[in-house]
């Protein structure tokens, strides 16, 4: 599993709604093409708290700055409110910072 760092939240191409992050760290890579989607969790790797998905990277040979789509944003919440039961939204736990 890789380690990222927060870099930013909000500048041009975050808009607030995405978290910047160093890739891997230590520069050993950072997303690559199929890896959209999946999740960055908070914390270590015992961690199941999803606080973004991968969405893309700036370097064509998966090096560097990574993007990823904040999972606390209402437009977000909507949506899986949207695809899930009452009783299964019941469940999740947000996090608030």
């Amino acid at each position: 599993m890789g380690e990222s760092r927060l870099i930013n939240l909000n500048n041009a191409l975050t808009s607030g709604f995405n978290l910047q992050t160093n890739g891997n760290g230590k520069g050993r890579g950072g997303a690559c093409s199929g890896d959209s989607g999946g999740p960055v969790f908070l914390g270590d790797v015992t961690s199941n708290t999803i606080v973004a998905v991968t969405s893309f990277g700036l370097n064509p040979w998966c090096r560097g700055i990574d993007f990823s789509f904040r999972t606390d944003t209402v437009a977000v919440i909507e949506w899986i409110r949207s695809v899930l039961t009452e009783d299964q939204f019941a469940q999740i736990s947000f996090v608030e910072v």
